[in-house]
């Protein structure tokens, strides 16, 4: 992996701060008019371009339980501008082909493309719009931020391995259970959190079984409040990104987490829940 890693960044590529500012960059260098963005992806995929005066198409996500549907990395999920130009990888899994790719790392992201053209004017855009002439001398040809990353440091690849393991014991300790479903995330991925979907009648005592766990000193989040429900936003209502929303909860990656998250599960399974 970590071989494969460095192969990647040999290629033509631009280092920005982060992957929020490399979106930003590369939706204003490519000069994109219209996006369509999945409704359960993170906020700032619909606060960017709305900044930028960009218009925004909501999709509903696709749900089909399979690796090809992992949700947990929306994160990193493509969309279309133009035909597919940019997409979202982690740590060496690109998903779909594309003309730009990203490299998602702690203190960096990569932006990779063949495009030589688009990789020199992004270099541009990210370094305040400053052409450099000879010493001092410089010109500034186009509007421009300084978003440039500094002190590069690769990330730490032992994790993924650490992670993999986790991330099977969760699915063999999950696999039956009454009351939730999981996900195939990929292996090949660095993430905080393990996601779970509970059962219809565990919606409504979700925020009790989250505070529950915090209670207990666990780090449990939810990912992908929908879009369309931002006051900034609003949108048509989108039903399988919705149930996701009801259903969703992430774990953080430790195996003391499952005792007690079963053993609260069982408490609050009584309840029941209708929407």
């Amino acid at each position: 992996m970590k071989a494969q890693i460095e192969n990647y960044l040999e290629r033509e590529c631009a280092f920005i701060m982060n992957s929020q500012l490399a979106f930003l960059a590369l939706l204003k260098v490519m000069d994109i008019k219209k996006i369509s963005i999945p409704a359960n992806a993170p906020f700032w995929f619909a606060t960017i371009p709305k900044f930028l005066g960009i218009d925004i198409e909501l999709k509903d996500i696709n749900l089909d339980f399979s690796s090809k549907s992992d949700i947990q990395n929306l994160f990193f999920e493509s969309f279309e501008p133009k035909e597919g130009m940019i997409g979202y990888q982690n740590f060496g899994e690109i998903l779909g082909k594309f003309k730009v790719s990203l490299l998602e790392a702690e203190n960096f992201c990569a932006v990779v493309s063949n495009e030589e053209v688009l990789i020199k004017e992004l270099k541009k855009f990210i370094d305040s719009g400053v052409k450099k002439g000879r010493l001092w001398n410089f010109d500034i040809e186009t509007i421009g931020v300084d978003i440039k990353a500094k002190n590069l440091v690769m990330p730490d690849i032992k994790k993924i391995e650490e992670q993999k393991e986790i991330v099977d014991f969760f699915e063999k300790a999950f696999n039956k259970s009454r009351y939730l479903d999981i996900l195939k995330i990929s292996s090949k991925t660095i993430k905080t959190h393990y996601p779970i979907l509970l059962k219809p009648e565990l919606y409504c005592p979700k925020e009790d079984i989250i505070s529950a766990l915090i209670k207990r000193g666990f780090d449990l989040r939810v990912h992908f409040k929908p879009i369309y429900r931002l006051s900034v936003m609003r949108g048509d209502f989108l039903p399988i990104s919705e149930e996701v929303y009801k259903a969703q909860i992430s774990l953080p990656y430790t195996k003391e987490v499952l005792e007690p998250f079963l053993e609260i599960l069982e408490k609050y399974s009584y309840r029941g829940c209708s929407f």
